[in-house]
C-alpha cells in the first residue's frame, strides 16, 4: 500500500515538473479560428534543432492550410453548380515548405533538454495572399503563351514568377483557363526544366 502511495506520489511530482516546464501554447494548443497554428518541440541534442524544430510547425501549418483550402474549394462548387460538384476533383497535395508567406514566429521555449515553438498564420490575411497570388500566376501564364516560340527569355521572364507564385499557394489547384485538364502545377515547372534544357542542349 505504501510502495503505491508512494509511486503514486513520484508520478505525480515528474508530471507537475514536466507541465511545469511546458509552454502553455504547446500543452494546451491554441484554438483561435481566425489563425492557422503550428507548433513542435525537438531535442537541443539535434543538430540545428531550431531551423528544424521551424521546419516542423511550418509543415504542421501546410497541412492546416491544405486541409482549410480543399474544404472551402469543395464548398464553393457545391453551393454554386450542383452539376459541377460530381466532375469536381482537388487534387492538391500538402507542401513541405522552409517558409510560408505571412507565417509569424509568435514564441519559442527552451528548457535543458527540449526547445518548443510556436508559429501562426492570419487566415484572412492568407486569403488576400492567395487571390493574389492566383491572379500573378494567371496573368503570367497567360503572357507566357503569347511569347513567340524562340523568345526563350521572354518566357522565362513569365515561367518563373508564375512558379514561385504557385509555389507560394499551398493546397490551391491552378489550371490553365482554356484547358482546364492542364494542372499549372505540373505544367509550368515542366516547361521551365524543358526551356533550360534546351538551353544546356545548346
Amino acid at each position: 500500500m505504501y510502495r503505491n502511495a508512494w509511486l503514486f506520489l513520484s508520478t505525480s511530482i515528474i508530471l507537475c515538473r514536466v507541465d511545469a516546464q511546458t509552454p502553455s501554447w504547446f500543452s494546451n494548443p491554441p484554438d483561435d479560428p481566425d489563425f492557422h497554428h503550428g507548433t513542435a518541440l525537438i531535442s537541443v541534442k539535434e543538430s540545428n534543432y531550431i531551423d528544424k524544430a521551424d521546419n516542423l510547425a511550418l509543415v504542421q501549418l501546410s497541412k492546416q492550410i491544405s486541409i482549410y483550402v480543399k474544404a472551402e474549394s469543395q464548398r464553393d462548387v457545391k453551393e454554386k453548380d450542383d452539376i459541377a460538384k460530381s466532375t469536381y476533383r482537388n487534387s492538391s497535395k500538402i507542401v513541405s515548405i522552409s517558409e510560408i508567406p505571412g507565417a509569424e514566429k509568435i514564441d519559442s521555449f527552451q528548457d535543458k533538454d527540449i526547445y518548443y515553438v510556436y508559429w501562426r498564420l492570419n487566415k484572412k490575411k492568407h486569403d488576400e495572399t492567395i487571390e493574389k497570388n492566383k491572379r500573378i500566376v494567371l496573368r503570367n501564364y497567360q503572357q507566357y503563351k503569347k511569347v513567340k516560340p524562340r523568345d526563350i527569355s521572354s518566357k522565362l521572364s513569365y515561367l518563373i514568377p508564375c512558379f514561385e507564385s504557385i509555389e507560394r499557394s499551398i493546397g490551391v489547384e491552378f489550371e490553365d483557363p482554356d484547358d482546364p485538364v492542364v494542372d499549372l502545377r505540373v505544367e509550368v515547372p515542366k516547361l521551365i526544366y524543358e526551356i533550360v534544357s534546351e538551353i544546356e542542349l545548346n
